[in-house]
């Protein structure tokens, strides 16, 4: 029962998660894949972990190899426990930290405007001063104006 829930929340915490990196601008595949990678380590992999240490610790001490299930039954059910509202901790600490917007980078609003592109158009803008150069003189233009 307690690892059916657990495998629902790390559904349920995945989609979210998903979800809220889409949103966000964020990678939505990539953080559910850390969600879910939080959600199975913290109820499985460490409580597992951690029943065979305390498993190791009783036979070490001097214990019958035979009451062993016996004797860390409620240790591993206080583990089972801990490792399932670690997950629930971690993997909302994950959506937590995914459904918060980034901040926008100052380099995309500062920085030296982009170097110009030569060879697209010879016109000219209106703004930019230029050089006119020199029309020829129409044949006679410098001669007197004829006052008859």
């Amino acid at each position: 029962m307690l690892s059916l829930l657990g495998i629902i929340a790390i559904v349920i915490f995945a989609i979210h998660t998903f979800r809220s990196a889409n949103s966000n601008g964020r990678n939505g595949g990539l953080w559910a894949f850390i969600s879910v990678a939080v959600g199975i380590a913290l109820q499985w992999v460490v409580p597992l972990v951690a029943s065979m240490v305390i498993a190791i610790f009783y036979i070490a001490s001097g214990s019958n190899i035979d009451t062993i299930e016996q004797d860390i039954m409620w240790p591993a059910v206080v583990i089972s426990f801990a490792g399932l509202g670690l997950s629930f901790l971690g993997m909302w600490l994950v959506l937590r930290h995914v459904s918060q917007i980034p901040d926008e980078e100052p380099l995309t609003a500062s920085g030296p405007p982009p170097p110009p592109v030569f060879g697209d158009s010879l016109s000219f803008r209106a703004e930019e001063p230029h050089e006119v150069a020199p029309r020829p003189k129409p044949e006679g233009a410098d001669l007197p104006p004829n006052r008859d």
